[in-house]
């Protein structure tokens, strides 16, 4: 799905914070649902948020089952 006006939020934040020409873009944060919905939050982070830690240790998933239930690339030991 292509949503021009979301490119165009892109160009006018690349244009004011790398570039510093233009208008200060709008605050607010934009989010894409994984059903290609999009809507806006008021905050962020969002209220009512759980937060939870994710290590970056050994590249496995420590018997979380959203995580997937396997090893990313090269499992224990390998390449992370």
């Amino acid at each position: 799905m292509t949503r021009w006006d979301w490119a165009q939020d892109l160009f006018e934040w690349f244009e004011y914070y790398l570039k510093g020409i233009g208008p200060e873009p709008e605050q607010i944060v934009q989010i894409q649902r994984s059903d290609g919905q999009w809507r806006i939050e008021e905050t962020w982070p969002p209220s009512g948020l759980d937060w939870i830690d994710l290590s970056l240790g050994d590249c496995t998933n420590m018997g979380n089952s959203w995580v997937g239930g396997a090893p990313v690339i090269g499992g224990e030991g390998g390449f992370c």
